[in-house]
């Protein structure tokens, strides 16, 4: 349907009771309850987030950059996100901003992000963050230190 080749379901998690998917191509997390209903869509304008994580009271959020599949040697960032889903931060990408009304205008690539093709990321014990990288040559994983 809609002529959308690869409708990219990636990677979930279970928060509060309903089921949330990274809809990478779709630009978006899905919100489904337990049952199978569809509660609502988290819009990740511009970006194609692979998989969501928790970190603390919020999330972290792997995206590979925006213009896949029609690009595959894009690179991307990562974002961290609130309790309530807000983009607090953007590593390797240009801020965060939004409009007017408060909605998020789309997230965008920075030309220097460290990134290649950030898959999973996630925050270890030791406060550093992880990130899985997919068709990345000699990075398959980064850590970055927190300063």
């Amino acid at each position: 349907d809609g002529g959308i080749a690869h409708w990219g379901p990636h990677g979930g998690y279970v928060a509060d009771g309903e089921l949330w998917i990274a809809m990478s191509d779709q630009r978006h997390i899905a919100r489904w309850s337990p049952d199978g209903r569809k509660l609502g869509e988290i819009p990740l304008p511009g970006s194609d987030p692979r998989m969501l994580r928790p970190v603390g009271k919020g999330w972290v959020v792997g995206h590979i950059g925006g213009k896949w599949p029609q690009d595959f040697a894009f690179p991307g960032y990562v974002t961290f996100h609130d309790h309530r889903f807000r983009v607090r931060s953007v590593v390797g990408g240009e801020p965060a901003r939004t409009d007017r009304r408060g909605r998020l205008l789309p997230l965008a690539t920075a030309a220097d992000t460290p990134f290649r093709h950030p898959h999973d990321a996630i925050v270890g014990p030791d406060d550093a963050l992880y990130v899985g990288q997919f068709n990345s040559g000699d990075q398959p994983l980064l850590k970055l230190e927190r300063v």
